[in-house]
């Protein structure tokens, strides 16, 4: 039988779940996602938060599926609109206030330049 993992990273949340072709859910599992905000305007996150999220609750979702890796046939992926900064090596480039590398996304909420725009 095939299998299908949804995975879906939201503001708050990472959610991932695993569907038959039919697209009956089978189980899904969510943890959150944390978020940094500084006087009301700058909203940041982690992309390697959010990334190891992800691969830890796919892993964990199809272990307690007790499906094999193989019948995963594809993997639907959404996320919110977001800015991620990374160098030309693919690591983290700091956008935060605080010069945290961790803090390299860049939230659709955040206002930092209202007053350009």
């Amino acid at each position: 039988m095939n299998y299908y993992l949804g995975i879906d990273v939201g503001t708050g949340s990472a959610r991932v779940g695993l569907f038959s072709a039919k697209g009956k859910m089978i189980t899904s599992q969510k943890e959150d996602i944390t978020l940094w905000s500084y006087g009301g305007v700058f909203k940041e996150q982690s992309s390697e938060e959010i990334w190891d999220k992800i691969c830890k609750l796919s892993k964990s979702v199809v272990e307690k599926s007790g499906i094999s890796k193989e019948q995963i046939k594809g993997i639907g992926f959404d996320a919110t609109c977001s800015l991620v900064a990374l160098d030309q090596d693919g690591k983290p480039v700091s956008l935060s206030m605080s010069g945290e590398d961790k803090q390299n996304v860049i939230l659709w909420m955040d206002h930092r330049a209202e007053e350009q725009a």
